[in-house]
């Protein structure tokens, strides 16, 4: 069962990518941007995650830190 603090930090993490997808959203295929707002729609954070990292060129500091973040978390 989830936590409050879990959900709390889920539902920041959704934020991020939904951030960097309006600021980077410009640069992004129409396609990989349907694709990523459904991903991110149906709670699919981490494949969201990689396709914006896929999709962007260059660093993307939020972006970065959120998967290296995920990277060194032990899995549930």
């Amino acid at each position: 069962m989830a936590t409050s603090s879990m959900i709390e930090k889920w539902a920041e993490n959704e934020r991020i990518l939904r951030a960097v997808l309006e600021e980077h959203g410009s640069s992004i295929s129409d396609g990989a941007r349907a694709l990523i707002e459904e991903w991110l729609d149906h709670n699919e954070l981490g494949l969201a995650a990689e396709t914006l990292r896929e999709n962007i060129s260059g660093p993307c500091s939020p972006l970065d830190q959120l998967l290296t973040q995920w990277l060194r978390s032990p899995s549930p």
